[in-house]
């Protein structure tokens, strides 16, 4: 089985999404734009590239991101880090100068993120 390849058109722009044996996401190309995505034994990213600029996630012992770092040729930035309890209750936006809370439901879903003002920043539903 080789890996499989799928192209969505948008107004003018095709994206393509091209996946390896295990259906995980590899690529995604927009017009000229490419970018490409790693991954642990395990399946979780913790690298995502576009041109010379790459995104690296770093998990704790249980698995949970806690920070993501931005790497332009040697040079990593931290973007920004997670203030965890069960869960994520704070991201800490480095690059934004913000903090952005979860709201969570009964299930434990991400329903909504909301800044520090209590303004909404998005919003999130579920099938039932």
């Amino acid at each position: 089985m080789a890996a499989r390849l799928a192209i969505v058109s948008l107004d003018t722009v095709d994206t393509g999404y091209t996946y390896d044996l295990q259906n995980t996401l590899t690529s995604v190309t927009q017009g000229a734009s490419a970018t490409s995505f790693k991954y642990y034994a395990d399946g979780m990213r913790y690298l995502k590239t576009n041109g010379n600029t790459q995104t690296q996630v770093n998990y704790n012992f249980q698995g949970q991101v806690i920070s993501e770092e931005k790497i332009v040729g040697s040079v990593y930035t931290e973007q920004a880090n997670f203030v965890r309890g069960d869960r994520v209750l704070v991201k800490k936006d480095k690059k934004a100068s913000k903090d952005y809370y979860h709201l969570y439901n009964g299930h434990g879903d991400v329903v909504q993120i909301v800044d520090t003002s209590g303004a909404v920043v998005n919003n999130y539903t579920y099938d039932e």
